[in-house]
């Protein structure tokens, strides 16, 4: 915040005032004697010029310019530490993502394993008890049809038998 007064005692509230900022703005701004105060917010860092410049009573302009250096330091924020600071902090977080990522990828294949580790088992087991099933119902085959066969001779000796005793 800059203040400024020219100096014509007489009528001072007629006095005119003209300023601007270079590296900021190109035009120059004017303003009356109730308003002598200049002020500039939100500036990029950088080093600007501050020119200023006054009227007497009758608007004739002083040959005489102030002309003050300005310099804005930059905010913590705008510095290149800070930057680099949040790159390595953004970098971080990042690796700490996927490092989260690949554990829980681990989680998970660990469980399917195990899942098809439990399922292999239960599969080999029900297999276990088909051939068991199987050999089973072999064995069942095989002895209805030998009794089938039996059955079948026993028949064919009753019907000769029959035939004998209608014969004799």
């Amino acid at each position: 915040h800059v203040e400024f007064a020219a100096l014509d005692y007489s009528a001072p509230q007629f006095n005119r005032y003209a300023y601007r900022l270079e590296g900021f703005q190109d035009d120059w701004i004017e303003t009356d004697a109730d308003h002598r105060s200049v002020g500039y917010s939100n500036l990029w860092p950088g080093e600007y010029r501050l020119h200023v410049r006054g009227s007497n009573r009758r608007g004739v302009w002083s040959t005489n310019e102030l002309d003050l250096p300005v310099q804005v330091l930059p905010a913590y924020w705008q510095t290149w530490w800070f930057g680099a600071m949040l790159l390595l902090v953004l970098a971080a977080l990042i690796f700490a993502a996927h490092r989260w990522r690949v554990a829980l990828l681990g989680r998970q294949s660990r469980r399917l394993q195990e899942l098809v580790q439990q399922r292999t088992t239960e599969l080999s087991h029900a297999n276990e008890r088909l051939r068991t099933s199987n050999a089973d119902l072999e064995s069942a085959n095989a002895e209805l049809s030998a009794t089938h066969k039996r059955l079948l001779e026993t028949r064919e000796r009753m019907v000769m038998q029959e035939k004998m005793a209608s014969l004799g």
